[in-house]
């Protein structure tokens, strides 16, 4: 009779240890994933250019070239002008496709939304912690 009730006992404590043991092993890995996040968000900057918020890349043909151009584009104009200076504009000439400059662009366009998504992560995690 001892026994028994001695199992019934240590039954009915497990669960308990073990919920505090799997509270503890989520939390311990909710702090790992900001960790890890926060350490991803610095590299993202440390990494190079990151493109400007509401711009994107648009490629296509100019009459009489032989090649396709690239540009950044957007709604509202946060270029500065090439030929007024002090004026904005929605438009900015990078290269042709392809070459150096299209690549770093397209390479600063990848970690700004690598970077958005970090961010939209990180505060997600911070609102569970």
């Amino acid at each position: 009779m001892r026994v028994r009730t001695f199992l019934r006992d240590e039954l009915i404590q497990r669960p308990l240890e073990q919920e505090t043991s799997v509270e503890a092993d989520r939390a311990e890995g909710l702090h790992d994933e900001i960790s890890r996040l926060a350490q991803e968000r610095n590299q993202l900057k440390a990494d190079g250019v990151i493109a400007l918020s509401g711009c994107w890349i648009e490629t296509g043909v100019v009459d009489g070239r032989q090649f396709r151009q690239a540009w950044w584009r957007s709604k509202q104009a946060m270029f500065p002008s090439k030929r007024f200076p002090g004026e904005w504009v929605k438009t900015c000439y990078i290269g042709e496709e392809r070459e150096v400059e299209h690549k770093e662009a397209i390479a600063a366009r990848e970690r700004r939304n690598r970077l958005k998504w970090v961010d939209r992560r990180l505060s997600k995690l911070m609102e569970g912690v």
